[in-house]
Formats: structure tokens, C-alpha cells, sequence
């Protein structure tokens, strides 16, 4: 294990070290006009880089010509002169006569890794940066907007040409408050969104230019390097060479209605004014080629969107430049500059978020309005002190502010734009490392134990273990597990065992909720599942599908009775309690603590930041890391990696718990004999000297109050009640727009459905998609789609999670309601019908649930 860990720092630090090299190497190159080559986002260069750190020379000869091999090797020397402890030594061993070495199978593989986050952070990322730059442009030329409306228009921008048939363009409303000059937003608006629109055609335009005239991407040498111990390397994965299947561009102006030109229909790009301006004259003067910008696109030509990225970063920190002073004059108090004085106070602490934002909203409108602000309602943790503090502050801004001598610091009026990185930064934490049964024997030999080491012409057998495993003991892990790759991954403290198993037959589609009869539907115990970001789910198992429809178009169908108790059960899982449960947030406090105990907070502060264009800065950047680099690497160690997999541990609980709900009520619903306390509590309840301490009893009460259905006139959900039938899991379809990646939902939500889809083979469930249109737009309880947020602090604030319905007056909790609405959509589609109200087409109608298109009936179901 020593010898393991020993390699795993090793490989660590040259992981870091060659990233520090390539940051400061691709800087160079972008910030001297020059592009990055394809072929530098390949394994095969970070691989050389990586002989270059720990000392030896490039190595291959085959896929880089000599004058690329000579500027990089020159490039690294000066590296080296500027930063000498970027050197990397070998890992010596504990026998007395063996020479360092550098266990290049296993860099050879972490540099494939790393090849493969490069590209991966370059597609990830580059929707995001770009809409993020567009939103900040908007924001400072059209200062009136919210963050929402910036928000909507950069994805107006950015959809519009981009050309993702995923992501068709939005117009979004524009609402602004009544005192600002709606023509004026509008001319804003109009000019913004045309020189944005230009810019962004140009560079899609000049980026179609590149990928026509470099044209299928050429078949990459599959040679490995011909270096020591690297001849039995698995084949690399090439890169696709056809070229993206894209619409045209010309119909963009098809995609969407904009407000820049209402009478002349869709918004078609203006030419550019003056073809100068393009750094190819060519663009504008002939028929642009097509291109989409997909995540397909990006994963074909990532070197290409690397230098798009390095541009838009040059030009958020020349907006945050520009942004050094403030806007003169001032004649209102920002809630950044009132968040900024509030928060020096002590008594600020003992103040939740929603505290907080509440009393910096309210403070700032009593110093705009010239009002005197209302001690008594001020948070009741507040000393006199920081009451008079409070009051002194208040005063003083109004004075400034009428004398119009108020003035504050730039940062709390424009706040600067958060910028990103080009490049994906290398943890400090340890690696796990991909050991084969060469590398293990390698790493044998290095530390003394050769005589458990086969021949290396033994090779391995598929389906056995090879001989040098056997010193490891892998029974419990290998019994039915599948076939053993004969490799393993292990960071110097937990190991990773990879199988292959053999696929069974093809199932052919998932199930849907149209393959289930209403028959069978009627003997599952059905779900409606709304899955979202702040609650992981929430789950009804009752609704009425009588609300939906009127009662000449319902069904005579015994599935949609209506339930008998208006009560149900509610079951949620919110994503604070499964990082709790997980173990995540106690991690956190202990790193955070550990950090602060050895100064290692005050270390990763001192240094600056990676996300920079500015030569100066990257340079100040790999200086102060290398230069502590020593005392990061040995804090982020064994104790990191111990807490690591204990939330490894952790996660894989709560998972199983999440599908427990549905099964059996789990540990959160159920009443099971493993429910054993944890063992904090078990150790609060004994004494010194063992023995348990003496508790309480507790007396029955004379007459227990029996469970009414309602508590004050509200509504309550029905306990835990266990259930023989078999559960049906109607998850929404969870479109959480652009928090999506390749289709797919990022984040907690994404992994519930993983992990209900896999425990299919475990447990007797059925999982199948819901449609989740319009669930919370819908009343649950009289089908009309008159939902709207409750106002709090005089209107000026929605709650997200509060709504009420302007029909039937009933407040509900937005994702309960949903969940409801997903639950009576599952009958229907079982059905095959789909009311009018869960469809677009009534969105815009006076009374959408009773009004219907010409010669259709109100409500009346439409086939699915």
C-alpha cells in the first residue's frame, strides 16, 4: 500500500505540474493571435508533456512533426527557467540499487484522462460562457432589466444563432416598472439585441469558414508512443472525421418572432455595415456555409471553440475593467452597497438567507423612499447596538443622498462579471490511478516483492484472474460479479474493480404509460412524481381526474373515480436532506475547518486565479501555486481521501433509500427493525460507566386526540400506510431548460431516475416518463389554469413555491400540485386522451380551462 500511495502522489504532482505548463503554454499561443492545433487535445501531447516534467525528452515522433517538437521542448525550457520546481522527480524505491522510475503505463493513462476533460470542458461549458457573456453585455446596456429578462434575452440571442433544433428561440415578455420609459427599454432592446445578434452571426459565420476549409477531420495515428513499456497500450479512440449535419443557415430568420421588427414578421440579421469589419472580407460578401452550433459541433472541432472561449473571456475582463468607477450621480442606494454595510455588523450572523434579504430590501427602500426605518421591525436577534447602528446608517445615506454627495465603491453598484477558465483545473485532492496487471507487477518489482511477480509473457486470460492479482484478495469481490478486467482503479486508499458482464437480451423500448391497460393500472399502487433541484421529488399517490374534464366529455372508466378521502400521501425528498444524510455537508465543515487550523485558506487565497486571459496574471497564478504547491499536496492527502469514500459510502445509502420510499416507505416513511439509532444518539443515552441512563416515562394521554383531516382549516396528507400493490413510478419528464446537457437533466434529479431505473432488477417496481407540461400552471383541485404566485413584503417579492389558484382560492405548494397533476395525466394517458388544459393551445384564451379552439368542446380530451 505504501508503494501504491507513493505512485499515486507521483502521478498526482505530475498531473499538476503539466497542467500549470499547458495553461501557461495555450495562453501563450492565444494571446499571440496563434490557434490550437486538434492534435494538442490529444492524449498523445499530454503524454509528452507529462515526459517532459518528470524529465525525459519528447518521445513521439509519429504524430508531431519536428518543428512542433522543437517549439514545445524550447517553450518548456523557458517554463523551466521561470518555474524550476515544476520538475517532477522520479519515485524512488525502498530497494537499495534500483533506479527511480516513472511508471509510464500509468501516466499514459492519466494522460488520456485528462485529454478527455480538456475536450469535455470545452463542449460542457461553451453554452454557458457564451450566454453569460451576452447576458452581461445586455446588462450594461440595458440597466433597467432584472436579471430574469437579461437572462431570457441572452438565450434569445444566443438560440437564435446557434441553430439548435433542441433549443428553438423564445421571445420573452418585457415587463418594466411603470415609472421607466417603456419606448425608451424598447430602442435599448432593439439596438443591443441587433449589434449582439451581428457579432454572434459573424462568429458562427467565420467558425463555418474554418470547419469548411480544414473539412473532415484526417484519421489520427493510432500508433502509440514508442517509448519504454507502452507497446501493449489499448487503441485509441479517434475522433469522428464527418462533418456536422446542419441546417441552414439562412432559416434562421425562421425561428422565432422578434420584437426588433414586429410589422415585417420574423427577424431576419442585417448586413453588416461596413464588410471591413469582418476579419474575413469573404463572410458577408458570398453565401455563408452552414453550420449549428451542437453539442456534436463543439465535440468535432473543440479547437476551434477554445479560441471562440479565449475571446469572450478577453472581453468580459475588459467590461469588468471598465467598471473600476462608479456611475455619477447617484440618486439611490444599491441593495449590494446595503447587503455590503449591513453585513459588517456582529448581530448579522444570527440571520438566516431569508432574513437577510429581507432586511436589505427593507433598508434600502426606506433610504430610497426618505423614509425612517421601523425599529421594531427589525430582526429580533439585533442588539440595541446594531438597532442603533441600523438607525445611524439609514440617516446618514438619506442625507448624502439629498445633499447629493452619496457615493460608493463601483463593485457595489456594477458588480463584476464571473468569469471562467479555458482549461480544466487538476484537483489537489488524490487521483485514482488505472493499474493493470503490468503496472502492478511494475510497481512489485519497484518495492521489493518480485517473487510475486509472473513472467511478462504470461499474459492474462480472459475470465481469470491473472497471478499477479492474487496477492491482492478479491474472492468477496469477484464471487458473481462477472469477468475480471485484470485491472483496477485506486487512489492509496479505496479501490475500484471494474467487471464485464455479459449483456443480457434486448428488451426493446421502455415502458410507457400507453403499453399499460387501464385494468392493470387499476392494481399498481400509482405515483406522480415531480422531479426538481430544491426537492429531489415529490411524490402523490391520489388526484381527481374528474377536475380535468367537464362531465359530458369524462369517461365512463372506473380509473378515473374519483378517490373516496380527500386525503393522500405525500412523499418528498429534498437535495439539502440527501447531502445531509450522504455525509456531504459534514465533510464540508471539516475541510472547511482543517483548512483554517493549518492556513491553508489564507495559502489558496494569496494566489490568484486561472480564469484570466491576462498574461501577467496567469503567470502570477502558476508562480504562488508551484511555489506552495508542496504543503497543498500533503494537506489534501490521506484524510481527504478518507472522507471522500465515506460519502461514497454515503451517497450509495441514500440512494438505496430513495427507491425504499416507493418500495416499503424506507427509512424516512417506514417502520423497519434495522431503524437502529445512530451511534451519537446510542452513546448520549448511556453514562460513564456503561450503564444506560434512567429515562422518563412517558404517560399515555387519558383520551389521545384522534387525527383530524384538516389542522386550522388546512389541508394534511394522510401518514405512511404500507401498500401490497406493486408501485408505478410516473416520473416527470423534468425539461429543466437549459440545466441540461446533451438532453439529459444535470444534477440530483438525473441521478434519482438513474437510480429508480436500475432498481427495476432489484426490487418490483415499474418506472415509466410522464409528460410534465404545464403541472404547475394547473389547479389539482378544479382543473383551471389560473395559478399564480403569492406575493409577500407589499407585492414586491413572489414566493416560487407558493401559489393559488384565482378559481377555487386554494393555496397549494407548487411542487404538491404538480406532483398531483402528473398522477391524473397517468390516467389519461393510459386512456389515451390528454385534456385541453395540459395543452398550449388554451394558453393565451381568456378562461383557458373552459375556452377551446374552434369547433372542439370546452375541456374536451385530444387523443395523445
Amino acid at each position: 500500500m505504501d508503494g501504491l500511495q507513493a505512485v499515486v502522489d507521483f502521478n498526482r504532482r505530475v498531473l499538476i505540474c503539466s497542467h500549470l505548463f499547458i495553461l501557461d503554454y495555450f495562453n501563450s499561443r492565444l494571446t499571440n493571435g496563434l490557434d490550437i492545433p486538434l492534435v494538442f487535445l490529444d492524449y498523445r501531447f499530454v503524454n509528452g508533456v507529462f515526459q517532459l516534467v518528470i524529465g525525459r525528452s519528447w518521445s513521439n515522433n509519429s504524430l508531431f512533426t519536428e518543428e512542433v517538437r522543437q517549439h514545445i521542448e524550447e517553450s518548456f525550457a523557458t517554463f523551466l527557467i521561470q518555474h524550476p520546481n515544476v520538475h517532477c522527480p522520479l519515485v524512488p524505491s525502498t530497494v537499495r540499487g534500483k533506479r527511480p522510475i516513472g511508471f509510464s503505463k500509468i501516466l499514459a493513462s492519466t494522460a488520456r484522462t485528462y485529454a478527455s476533460s480538456m475536450v469535455n470542458h470545452v463542449v460542457e461549458g461553451f453554452d454557458q460562457a457564451y450566454i453569460g457573456y451576452l447576458q452581461a453585455r445586455l446588462a450594461r446596456s440595458i440597466p433597467e432589466l432584472n436579471r430574469f429578462l437579461v437572462g431570457a434575452l441572452a438565450d434569445f440571442v444566443f438560440d437564435t444563432c446557434a441553430q439548435n433544433q433542441d433549443f428553438e428561440p423564445v421571445w420573452p415578455t418585457i415587463n418594466v416598472e411603470d415609472s421607466i420609459d417603456h419606448a425608451m427599454v424598447d430602442a435599448k432592446v432593439d439596438t443591443a439585441l441587433n449589434e449582439l445578434i451581428d457579432e454572434t452571426w459573424d462568429r458562427w459565420t467565420q467558425l463555418a469558414i474554418r470547419i469548411e476549409q480544414e473539412g473532415p477531420l484526417p484519421q489520427q495515428d493510432v500508433d502509440e508512443d514508442n517509448q519504454d513499456d507502452e507497446d501493449n497500450q489499448e487503441e485509441d479512440d479517434n475522433l469522428s472525421v464527418s462533418t456536422a449535419i446542419a441546417m441552414s443557415i439562412d432559416t434562421i430568420s425562421t425561428l422565432g418572432i422578434s420584437r426588433l421588427d414586429v410589422a415585417t414578421g420574423p427577424y431576419t440579421l442585417p448586413p453588416l455595415a461596413d464588410p471591413s469589419l469582418s476579419t474575413d472580407n469573404a463572410i458577408r460578401s458570398q453565401a455563408p456555409p452552414s453550420v449549428s452550433i451542437t453539442t456534436t459541433t463543439i465535440t468535432r472541432y473543440p479547437h476551434l471553440f477554445i479560441k471562440i472561449l479565449f475571446d469572450v473571456l478577453c472581453s468580459l475582463e475588459r467590461l469588468n475593467e471598465d467598471q473600476h468607477t462608479a456611475p455619477a450621480p447617484q440618486t439611490s442606494v444599491h441593495w449590494n452597497w446595503t447587503h455590503h454595510q449591513l453585513s459588517g455588523m456582529h448581530d448579522w450572523s444570527y440571520l438566516n438567507h431569508h432574513q437577510r434579504s429581507k432586511l436589505v430590501r427593507g433598508i434600502s427602500k426606506s433610504i430610497n423612499n426618505n423614509t425612517p426605518v421601523d425599529i421594531e421591525r427589525l430582526p429580533r436577534v439585533f442588539s440595541q447596538q446594531s438597532r442603533q447602528q441600523v438607525t445611524t446608517l439609514v440617516a446618514e445615506t438619506q442625507r448624502a443622498l439629498a445633499a447629493g454627495t452619496f457615493s460608493s465603491e463601483a463593485y457595489l453598484v456594477s458588480p463584476k462579471v464571473r468569469l471562467f477558465s479555458v482549461l480544466p483545473t487538476p484537483s489537489l485532492t488524490r487521483k485514482f490511478i488505472q493499474v493493470s496487471h503490468d503496472s502492478l507487477g511494475e510497481i512489485m518489482r519497484h518495492f521489493g516483492l518480485e517473487h510475486y511477480v509472473v513472467p511478462q509473457a504470461i499474459r492474462p486470460v480472459a475470465g481469470q484472474v491473472h497471478d499477479n492479482f492474487k496477492i491482492l484478495n478479491l474472492k468477496r469481490i469477484h464471487s458473481g460479479r462477472g469477468i475480471f478486467l485484470n485491472q483496477l482503479y485506486t487512489d492509496g486508499y479505496s479501490v475500484c474493480v471494474p467487471f464485464k458482464k455479459v449483456s443480457g437480451a434486448s428488451i426493446g423500448q421502455p415502458l410507457r404509460l400507453t403499453d399499460i391497460s387501464p385494468v392493470a393500472m387499476q392494481q399498481m399502487d400509482v405515483w406522480g412524481i415531480d422531479p426538481g433541484v430544491t426537492d429531489i421529488f415529490v411524490a402523490s399517490n391520489s388526484s381527481d381526474p374528474r377536475a380535468y374534464l367537464s362531465p359530458a366529455d369524462l369517461p365512463d372508466e372506473p380509473l378515473l373515480a374519483t378517490p373516496p378521502n380527500p386525503r393522500h400521501q405525500i412523499r418528498r425528498f429534498s437535495s439539502a436532506e440527501y447531502y445531509v444524510k450522504a455525509g456531504y455537508r459534514k465533510t464540508v465543515a471539516n475541510i472547511k475547518a482543517w483548512k483554517q487550523q493549518h492556513g491553508i485558506t489564507e495559502i489558496e487565497s494569496s494566489f490568484g486565479s486561472p480564469k484570466t486571459s491576462v498574461r501577467q496574471n496567469i503567470t502570477a497564478y502558476i508562480t504562488e501555486k508551484l511555489r506552495h504547491l508542496d504543503r497543498l499536496l500533503l494537506f489534501y492527502g490521506q484524510d481527504i481521501q478518507q472522507l471522500r469514500f465515506l460519502n461514497y459510502r454515503g451517497a450509495q445509502l441514500v440512494n438505496h433509500d430513495l427507491v425504499k420510499i416507493f418500495v416499503d416507505g424506507g427509512r424516512k416513511y417506514g417502520s423497519h427493525a434495522s431503524n437502529y439509532n445512530s451511534h451519537d444518539t446510542y452513546m448520549s443515552r448511556l453514562n460513564e460507566d456503561g450503564s444506560f441512563k434512567s429515562r422518563r416515562r412517558q404517560h399515555a394521554h387519558p383520551s389521545p386526540p384522534q387525527p383530524s383531516e384538516t389542522r386550522n382549516g388546512k389541508w394534511r396528507p394522510l401518514p405512511f400506510q404500507p401498500s401490497t400493490q406493486i408501485p408505478l413510478l410516473c416520473i416527470g419528464d423534468g425539461r429543466f431548460g437549459r440545466r441540461r446537457f446533451n438532453k439529459k437533466p444535470l444534477g440530483l434529479a438525473n441521478r434519482f431516475k438513474k437510480v429508480v431505473r436500475l432498481a427495476q432488477r432489484q426490487f418490483p417496481i415499474f418506472v415509466v416518463d410522464a409528460d410534465e407540461a404545464f403541472s404547475s400552471k394547473v389547479c389539482s383541485k378544479c382543473g383551471k389554469k389560473t395559478l399564480t404566485n403569492v406575493t409577500v413584503d407589499g407585492g414586491e417579492s413572489k414566493l416560487h413555491a407558493v401559489q393559488c389558484c384565482e378559481t377555487c382560492s386554494t393555496v397549494w405548494q407548487r411542487d404538491c400540485n404538480a406532483s398531483r397533476n402528473i398522477h391524473a395525466h397517468s390516467h389519461f394517458a393510459a386512456l389515451g386522451v390528454k385534456p385541453l388544459v395540459f395543452t398550449p393551445q388554451d394558453q393565451d384564451q381568456a378562461d383557458p380551462s373552459t375556452t377551446s379552439p374552434p369547433d372542439a368542446q370546452p375541456n374536451q380530451p385530444t387523443p395523445t
